[in-house]
């Protein structure tokens, strides 16, 4: 009898081990599935094989979670189709692409202060966020507002899809902040090269004055062009890119898209440089008009 106790007890304490195996295991499994899940989400897309039921809800709660924390409404699908033909665009139905999309936004979104969005939730400011599958012209996102100040940013799935979102929330904050404040912007042309004139005619633009961060290679004193070519050594870029010439608005939309999703302290932005001029200007309107809190690029400025 007592051997066949102990055969059991030994028998329970396999049994056991054998489990705890399991359980190690499965843990293992599921530790390194969470990893691929944030892996996944880091570069904003969906896990393989997620269904579109599943997608359609994931959505459905990042609209929810953007519309509670800054009083943003998320629109697309079926609900964006009375809008593509005024804006030559086409309806996104997508959930995956979808998924993608407003993940982007919700992370874009978290680079403004709260106070930023003290507009959208007095309501005098609404705005809404249409995602949308393209444009039939060069567009990759719109901005517009109405004589009721309703705000609305249309934008496409482009691989500069947060740029895009940058440059077109800046013209909704100028929108605010001019409506708030006049003649914030009176002396903007001041920070341009002498007798410059904006061009609203984009075949007619050039690369003089633009910054061209892969194009110069800084050698000493001298800044030379990849074909070896001398540039002028005291080369100082006003504009960071050509679309920047289209007009000032374009320009400082530009300007803030740009450094809103840096990712280092580039050259432009050090406090020689005539780009920092106009970094340093918005800023300054920005902390008047705006918060006096930080906005994602201070880090790059301070």
């Amino acid at each position: 009898m007592g051997e066949i106790n102990q055969k059991r007890k030994v028998s329970f304490i396999t049994e056991l081990i054998l489990f705890l195996f399991v359980v190690l295991i499965s843990v293992l499994l599921l530790k390194q599935f969470n990893i691929n899940e944030m892996e996944t989400n880091g570069s904003n897309l969906p896990l393989y094989g997620e269904s579109t039921t599943s997608l359609a809800k994931e959505n459905e709660g990042y609209v929810r979670m953007i519309k509670e924390k800054y009083s943003i409404n998320v629109t697309y699908g079926k609900n964006t189709e009375d809008y593509m033909e005024k804006i030559e665009g086409v309806t996104q139905y997508d959930e995956a692409i979808i998924n993608n999309n407003l993940r982007g936004i919700y992370y874009a979104l978290k680079k403004y202060p709260k106070e930023t969005f003290d507009m959208t939730k007095s309501k005098k400011y609404p705005l809404n966020i249409i995602i949308i599958s393209k444009f039939n012209n060069n567009n990759l996102a719109l901005a517009s507002r109405n004589n009721l100040n309703e705000f609305k940013i249309y934008i496409s799935n482009t691989v500069k899809f947060e740029r895009a979102f940058h440059h077109e929330m800046y013209h909704i904050l100028e929108y605010y902040m001019s409506d708030t404040k006049r003649n914030l912007f009176s002396s903007w042309n001041n920070l341009n090269p002498e007798n410059f004139k904006y061009e609203e005619d984009i075949s007619m633009l050039d690369d003089k004055y633009v910054y061209r961060e892969n194009n110069l290679i800084d050698e000493g004193n001298v800044v030379l062009n990849t074909n070896g070519t001398t540039l002028d050594k005291d080369n100082n870029p006003y504009f960071v890119t050509k679309y920047s010439k289209v007009t000032e608005k374009e320009d400082r939309a530009e300007v803030f898209a740009e450094v809103m999703t840096a990712n280092k302290k580039l050259k432009y932005l050090e406090e020689d440089q005539n780009i920092r001029k106009k970094v340093d200007y918005i800023t300054q309107v920005l902390k008047t008009s705006i918060s006096n809190n930080e906005f994602y690029f201070y880090k790059y400025i301070s």
